[in-house]
């Protein structure tokens, strides 16, 4: 049975577009898929965000900081087999689909802070690491400190781990 709710005319909105200068000349190889229509069928998810105040007062006595980029992080993200069709776009007279988070989606942003989050949880790590979106800042008074907890920290490799949505 088909999900009515995803039951929409992609075509004339999923379809990937490039920059054009003002010629008509394309300026960047980067694409734009809109997901607007899976967007407006998508459930809200409330997970919210950290807000400044909160992630300053954390830094409070320290004096030595680490970040770690976790670089593409959302396209580390595998998407639910289940849930691929829903991300298809027409690139080229060609049929795509997403395997993996793409940009744009929803519910991207809460779905990696929530994983971000858990990751520092489950490293024993809330103390000392603050993940904000793909930023992970890693925190201590004491250069000992920070070394043990920079061995420690959830990095880009932890991601083969990481759940489907």
């Amino acid at each position: 049975m088909t999900d009515k709710r995803f039951c929409v005319d992609f075509r004339p909105l999923n379809q990937a577009s490039l920059e054009k200068d003002s010629e008509g000349n394309v300026t960047d190889k980067r694409f734009c898929v809109d997901f607007r229509p899976l967007n407006q069928a998508s459930h809200t998810d409330r997970y919210g965000m950290h807000s400044a105040e909160e992630l300053l007062c954390e830094l409070y006595g320290s004096k030595y900081f680490t970040t770690i980029y976790m670089r593409a992080g959302y396209h580390q993200i595998p998407v639910a087999p289940k849930d691929i069709p829903k991300t298809t776009f027409w690139w080229l007279n060609r049929l795509y689909a997403y395997t993996r988070m793409p940009f744009g989606a929803k519910n991207a942003s809460a779905h990696f802070q929530r994983i971000m989050d858990t990751e520092v949880l489950c490293a024993g790590l809330q103390a000392f690491c603050i993940a904000f979106v793909d930023d992970m800042l890693v925190h201590s008074r004491t250069a000992e400190e920070r070394s043990v907890v920079v061995k420690e920290a959830p990095g880009p490799s932890s991601v083969t781990t990481w759940p489907q949505p």
